[in-house]
């Protein structure tokens, strides 16, 4: 930011014009356009609940916040470059968001982070299908 100055977006643009869309990038835009262009009868049943539930911040809210945090490089490691972390170090990672969770409040049946590696993924990836 220093070295830019005044010319930051410039520098930043000039930078990234070569980037091109990775293509998970490509198909996740394709889907939010196909999403927007629909009538709203593609969304699951699941996410129909959560957006019309009465209670305006529930404890599963609590949970998809801390999931917003952990989710992606322990999802996705590859995208934030931790591909190479071992089971252990993602165990210690989810530990790391369970305290987390504990400070946020969330109790700990709805803790997201309360799981083994393997059930965590499987939950975090279920949870991207049918809600997010």
């Amino acid at each position: 930011i220093r070295e830019a100055g005044d010319n930051f977006e410039e520098e930043v643009k000039k930078k990234s014009e070569d980037i091109g869309l990775q293509p998970q990038a490509e198909l996740l835009f394709h889907q939010l356009d196909k999403m927007r262009a629909n009538d709203g009868s593609s969304y699951t049943p699941d996410y129909q609940t959560f957006v019309n539930n009465p209670i305006k911040f529930s404890e599963f809210d609590m949970f998809l916040v801390q999931c917003a945090f952990f989710g992606g490089p322990f999802l996705y490691p590859s995208w934030y470059g931790c591909s190479n972390a071992t089971e252990e170090e993602l165990a210690a990672f989810l530990h790391v968001w369970r305290v987390m969770g504990y400070y946020l409040g969330i109790k700990d049946k709805h803790n997201g982070a309360q799981f083994d590696v393997a059930t965590t993924k499987r939950l975090g990836f279920e949870v991207l299908e049918r809600v997010i």
